[in-house]
């Protein structure tokens, strides 16, 4: 009896799998470019692009400058590399080349510190353990975009310096060329995704992507709201 009930799981699981593999979708929304104003604040613009999307009401600015959480951006100090923690605060300036960025943890405190200080019943939920499919067939499929963390132009990713946090022991290690967009939709062959680099939704194929996505620890921030 078990074996018949695996069999039948497996079966369900396979007619599925094969299902979400010809399907496709694309949520239409708005894109926005980083630049020239922001050149290292990918994932603010990303985060900006979502908030539109929902109808929230504030500017990149506005966001850069009340909300997004901010701290040091690598530096080196008696031959050792330190920095701010990025799943906390965004390492340095987005509107500076010399900023680095901010990791999902961060980014959701940023976007949910701005829910909290306008009374906005919704919350970013951050993920470091779902896959692009997964995604895609969660959100995607039901007009939710999701922030996700790749490199740019998907290109192999690498992995750079690794500072130690402030104030700590532990150390982070940077993937590049680090960068982040906001997943749009997926067909067959691979998913698309709102570029803050391009100002234009990109399609990339869904092994690039998916080695992109993984190296940078599968990070992703979906919003959640009452509807």
């Amino acid at each position: 009896m078990t074996v018949r009930i695996n069999s039948l799981l497996m079966v369900i699981c396979f007619v599925g799998l094969v299902l979400f593999l010809s399907d496709n979708a694309l949520i239409e929304m708005d894109t926005m470019s980083q630049n020239p104003d922001y050149p290292t604040g990918c994932e603010m613009i990303s985060a900006v692009m979502v908030l539109d999307y929902f109808g929230f009401d504030v500017t990149v600015d506005e966001f850069s400058d009340k909300y997004l959480l901010k701290g040091n951006a690598p530096y080196i100090s008696n031959g050792i590399w330190y920095s701010s923690d990025p799943d906390m605060v965004f390492l340095g300036e987005p509107e500076s080349e010399d900023g680095w960025g901010i990791w999902a943890k961060g980014l959701s405190r940023s976007i949910n510190y701005f829910f909290d200080e306008n009374g906005i019943k919704a919350d970013a939920v951050y993920s470091c353990s779902d896959t692009l499919d997964n995604l895609c067939f969660r959100y995607i499929r039901n007009n939710i975009p999701v922030i996700v963390w790749c490199t740019v132009d998907m290109a192999e990713p690498y992995r750079n310096i690794s500072p130690r946090i402030e104030n700590s022991v532990e150390r982070f290690t940077w993937i590049s060329p680090n960068h982040c967009m906001v997943l749009v939709g997926f067909d067959a062959t691979g998913y698309y995704f709102n570029d803050p680099m391009t100002g234009k939704c990109r399609k990339f194929g869904k092994n690039e992507s998916q080695i992109a996505f993984g190296a940078n620890n599968s990070q992703s921030v979906v919003i959640v709201t009452d509807n």
